[in-house]
């Protein structure tokens, strides 16, 4: 499976503090540990949110949304529930 990271992802976390940066890369790390083997760690909060779009938490209030498909997942955005909203308002 290819992972992508666009760059507007990069920028989305760019600006946070490193323990949300570290939060982030662990949910990601379990969520491709997810895909791979099955395995879904308790608190990864994975969740739909529309068409090929579906997100996981990473922390309390931080979220990662991703594109997925048949080969590859493509995280798109990182913020808090009011960030994805608008994301997901003006490109989805």
């Amino acid at each position: 499976m290819r992972i992508e990271y666009l760059n507007l992802f990069h920028r989305s976390i760019k600006r946070l503090p490193n323990d949300r940066k570290e939060n982030i890369k662990l949910a990601i790390k379990d969520y491709i540990t997810f895909i791979e083997t099955g395995i879904k760690k308790p608190g990864l909060g994975l969740k739909h949110l529309c068409g090929n779009i579906w997100e996981i938490r990473a922390g309390i209030k931080e979220r990662v949304i991703f594109r997925l498909s048949n080969d590859s997942v493509c995280f798109l955005v990182s913020g808090n529930h009011d960030d994805i909203s608008n994301y997901l308002k003006h490109n989805y």
